[in-house]
């Protein structure tokens, strides 16, 4: 028989856990937009235009002077890019390993709460083991979440 499982309140202790990282949080998910414009929209219509100035003008002063502020754009749209994605990357990185930390040291304390009959009771290696696994599928739902939109 499947035993169902409380989704609800995991989710529930994850969010409780976020409160104190709401401005990352918020900064991920707005930096992730701006990369996935930037990457998605911005840099393929400045190529449009580039192949568009190639295809259709005659290499003139004038249009050598366009190409080079449109391949300037590119540069500057593609550095811009490549900062925020180091950012995002930065800001994802440190928030989930701190998060995780707090995760793991609060079931920890849970765990030392207990009577001694409890821990011979149980395997203690299984109970560490749900501990991990516990903050680590917080890592796992915060890749899904922010970072696997490519």
């Amino acid at each position: 028989m499947i035993r169902s499982f409380p989704y609800g309140s995991v989710l529930r202790t994850y969010a409780r856990y976020a409160q104190p990282y709401r401005g990352v949080i918020a900064f991920i998910g707005v930096a992730t937009v701006v990369d996935e414009l930037l990457r998605n929209v911005i840099l393929p219509y400045f190529i449009k235009l580039v192949f568009d100035m190639l295809a259709r003008t005659q290499p003139t002063p004038d249009a050598i002077g366009q190409f080079t502020h449109l391949i300037g754009w590119i540069i500057g749209a593609t550095l811009i890019g490549w900062i925020v994605n180091r950012a995002l990357s930065f800001a994802n990185i440190s928030m989930q390993s701190r998060m995780m930390a707090r995760l793991e040291q609060a079931g920890f304390r849970h765990l030392l709460g207990h009577s001694f009959q409890f821990f011979q009771d149980r395997f203690a290696g299984s109970m560490v083991r749900r501990i991990t696994r516990f903050s680590r599928a917080f890592e796992e739902l915060d890749g899904v979440a922010f970072l696997e939109l490519d």
